[in-house]
């Protein structure tokens, strides 16, 4: 029963990344060419490459961070999220 439940909640998510992202290139096509008086064309490279790149660094961070709070672990001088301990 969970399975089918998160299957239904990991659907909506696809969903809203979907729109967020048709959502996100139309922003940044217009900006770009507002900003720079760039084509449709050349404003549509911008607004799909951008995120591309930025997705690529999340993930190169994601994997430095996780790395970097393993390695710290023991560590009582370690950065953290969470906010203070109680």
């Amino acid at each position: 029963m969970s399975m089918i439940l998160q299957s239904k909640t990991d659907h909506k998510g696809i969903k809203l990344a979907f729109i967020y992202t048709i959502g996100h290139i139309c922003i940044a096509m217009t900006v770009v060419g507002i900003t720079t008086g760039a084509t449709l064309w050349e404003s549509g490279v911008v607004a799909i490459v951008e995120p591309a790149i930025n997705g690529i660094w999340f993930y190169i961070l994601y994997r430095v961070w996780g790395k970097f709070k393993s390695d710290n672990a023991g560590s009582s001088d370690k950065l953290s999220t969470s906010g203070p301990k109680a």
